[in-house]
């Protein structure tokens, strides 16, 4: 596995156990997010948008990896609240750093 894919793999456990320091030393300053709840422009706004909404704790399973030079994308299952969801989420690095993603799914529990 690739450094990029266990860094977005690393993502996704910070994330799913409410982890914002851990979340924060991953994001490059000028991180940006596109998803169907939240869209930011900088590491600051994302973290800030947690910090109001913090995410509750929640397991997933990765179905699919894909990468491509300084792209992941991630097919995983999150599961919340005895609700699953199908989420792709697509990161891009920079010097090391998540710098860009993208999140598509239905918002409600298949």
């Amino acid at each position: 596995m690739s450094e990029y894919q266990e860094k977005a793999i690393q993502f996704l456990e910070l994330f799913s156990a409410g982890n914002l320091q851990g979340l924060g030393d991953l994001l490059a300053e000028d991180f940006s997010l596109s998803g169907p709840l939240y869209q930011c422009t900088s590491k600051q706004q994302y973290l800030e948008i947690l910090r109001n909404n913090p995410p509750e704790q929640c397991d997933f399973e990765v179905n699919r990896i894909i990468k491509d030079s300084d792209e992941v994308c991630l097919f995983y299952r999150l599961n919340k609240n005895q609700n699953a969801f199908v989420i792709s989420q697509w990161f891009k690095f920079k010097n090391n750093k998540i710098v860009e993603t993208e999140l598509v799914f239905y918002n409600q529990p298949i």
